[in-house]
């Protein structure tokens, strides 16, 4: 059995030789094709090699009877019966195909029946090429195939073509012989096709004499028609340098025109890279000028990878052997070379290579990967990304024993940080170690403050909270302290105001506790509180004065007025009772305001005719106005006011 494959843009396929059969293979599909390859009586041959040309059209079949076979899936080219057993099968193009024999000679079978025999030719290895055949043997390097049209045309015997033409007139011009100009006058009118088939051909040439010949016949014939084929010109010598260059025996690709451009610029880039050959590899890319992303940049890449695979010099002589080569390219990374530097068992050289790697987001997994934890967590903390700096986090926790990763974290200070919220956030347990081993005793207080409030048994609350006073005490925190004792003792009234009166007063401040009892009417519930956490008189007095208002206790609030001078005015006392929708019960208070204060509370309370009279016995003419405004309906206080503003002016 014998087989082949065929590539395409949407399928590949496989052309088996089964028997004498050709079957031509999917990977959901067997079709065999209908075409016979032995037409001889009774004729048992097994196909014993298959192989498809450049374009994957034509197919080469030999039988164990030594019969080639050529043609395409549908119909015979041609056969034709061999003398001895093949050794090497491959189409030279796509009209003839180039047979190695067990005999030491070797055939060239064309598509139209003519055979060519080749002597001398014992290959060691034979390569089918998109444009000819590739034959290696003992001290030679033959490359086999088709005479581009061009060549043929301008160097077959006798030729008249213009690119022949023009090729002798150049020769004559650079000997001072007149006929140039004759050969000259000879295709003055197909000068464009003759420079032309000289370019080509100069491509299709492998000895620099010929390309240079032909390529000064082009010019020679470009000048009589300016600026006909230059672009064509300089690509055409761009590509012969680069040829010639890799041509050359001591680099040793030898490619045709063709090849270079099937292969592509940028592969053989590559294919020089594998050779390890970087100097040239950088030459070709600035002569090419490709992008420093796909030339040079690259090429220095590889190099760094090979160079710190290979060196033998000490470590850090081989970083700043790459780090002077490299510089700081943004196109270049560094922890590509240093992850190869850590394959082949130099870590010392990744880390010191990894120092100049500008991108955190490849320098941090990497020192990760080679146990340098607090390193990659500084260089975490450096890049300002908070989730690659929990991702390091995360990996050292996993990594390294608790007291090994507390000692690690601890060095720096934002990570600390982001540590402790990470775990405030989703490991309550593991933030208690941590801020024990750092002896954070104000972080602990706050926690067990957190915790406190976030129970829902008055036990639990009452019992976080005793703890937080004396993490406060080791801090020394006084004020913390104080206020959480505080904060203690009000749970513990809250709880027993619930227990005794049936109502909610847990979760609430001393004011909103003392507030709410004043408004039920427990007085004497919040003097006792208000004596338990020594609240001061006037913010007592306030607390009264709108609870009772907010109660609607107007009796309690008249009282409270009457009892003794009030610290924080009268004012706040209309106040309540305009807050309250009892502006009536305001009045009694008004009086009791000093008159500067007093003359805005008349005008809360609409009392106009009254706040007019003050107005004038103040001599305010600016509130005068203000009533005048607001009493625009209220013909009697208007002409009050009126007469009042015209004894001010007058008295002015």
């Amino acid at each position: 059995m014998a087989w082949c494959p065929i590539q395409n843009d949407r399928q590949n396929k496989l052309l088996v030789g089964r028997g004498s059969e050709l079957i031509l293979l999917t990977h959901n599909d067997m079709t065999v094709l209908d075409i016979q390859i032995d037409a001889s009586p009774g004729s048992q041959a097994s196909i014993t090699k298959v192989v498809t040309s450049p374009s994957q059209s034509n197919i080469a079949v030999v039988t164990d009877t030594g019969l080639l076979w050529m043609g395409t899936t549908t119909r015979k080219l041609s056969h034709y019966q061999l003398d001895a057993e093949v050794i090497y099968l491959a189409w030279c193009g796509e009209d003839a195909v180039f047979i190695s024999l067990t005999s030491g000679l070797a055939n060239l079978v064309h598509t139209s029946g003519v055979v060519e025999v080749m002597y001398g030719i014992s290959p060691i290895a034979v390569t089918q090429e998109c444009d000819g055949v590739r034959v290696l043997s003992k001290g030679f390097h033959d490359l086999i195939h088709k005479v581009e049209e061009p060549v043929a045309d301008i160097y077959k015997i006798g030729s008249m073509t213009p690119g022949s033409i023009l090729l002798m007139a150049s020769q004559a011009f650079s000997s001072k012989s007149h006929k140039a100009d004759d050969y000259i006058r000879m295709i003055q009118a197909r000068l464009d096709q003759a420079v032309s088939q000289c370019i080509s051909a100069a491509g299709s040439m492998f000895q620099p004499s010929h390309q240079k010949e032909l390529m000064r016949a082009a010019k020679f014939g470009n000048s009589f028609i300016q600026g006909f084929a230059g672009d064509t010109f300089h690509q055409q010598c761009q590509t012969l340098k680069l040829l010639n260059a890799v041509r050359y025996y001591k680099i040793g690709i030898p490619l045709t025109s063709t090849q270079l451009s099937s292969l592509s610029r940028s592969v053989l880039v590559d294919r020089i890279i594998n050779r390890r050959l970087f100097p040239l590899a950088l030459e070709i890319c600035d002569y090419l000028k490709l992008s420093p992303s796909e030339g040079k940049n690259r090429v220095l890449g590889h190099w760094a990878c090979y160079k710190v695979e290979t060196s033998t010099a000490d470590e850090a002589e081989t970083a700043r052997q790459v780090s002077s080569k490299l510089g700081l390219n943004a196109d270049i990374s560094y922890s590509d070379v240093a992850g190869r530097a850590a394959e082949v068992g130099k870590k010392r050289l990744a880390v010191q290579l990894l120092e100049h790697e500008i991108r955190a987001d490849k320098q941090v997994p990497l020192l990760l990967k080679l146990g340098q934890g607090a390193q990659a967590l500084s260089k975490a903390v450096d890049s300002g990304d908070s989730d690659l700096i929990y991702h390091v986090i995360l990996n050292l926790q996993e990594q390294h024993s608790t007291a090994d990763f507390h000692m690690i974290i601890r060095g720096v200070d934002l990570g600390a940080r982001l540590y402790s919220k990470y775990c405030r956030q989703h490991n309550p347990a593991a933030l208690q170690s941590w801020l024990q081993q750092e002896d954070d005793w104000n972080s602990l207080a706050r926690q067990s403050v957190i915790e406190s409030y976030s129970s829902t048994r008055i036990e639990s609350r009452l019992s976080a909270l005793v703890t937080a006073q004396d993490y406060y005490k080791r801090s020394r925190a006084e004020f913390n302290l104080t206020a959480t004792e505080e904060t203690s003792r009000l749970l513990n009234h809250q709880s027993k105001l619930e227990e005794k009166l049936g109502r909610a007063y847990m979760n609430k401040s001393l004011h909103e506790t003392i507030s709410q009892l004043l408004e039920e009417g427990e007085i004497k519930l919040a003097d006792k509180l208000r004596s338990e956490f020594k609240l001061s008189d006037r913010k007592y007095l306030w607390l009264k004065v709108r609870s009772f208002g907010a109660s609607k206790q107007w009796d309690e609030l008249s009282n409270l007025a009457k009892s003794k001078k009030s610290l924080i005015g009268f004012g706040p006392f209309v106040d309540a009772c305009i807050q309250g929708g009892a502006k009536e019960e305001a009045h009694r208070f008004v009086s009791l305001i000093p008159p500067e204060e007093r003359l805005q509370y008349l005008m809360k309370l609409d009392m106009y005719s009254e706040a007019a009279d003050l107005a004038f016995q103040l001599k305010n003419m600016e509130a005068l106005s203000v009533i005048e405004v607001r009493s625009v309906k209220n013909f009697s206080v208007l002409e009050k006011v009126a007469g009042y503003k015209q004894k001010l002016q007058t008295l002015r």
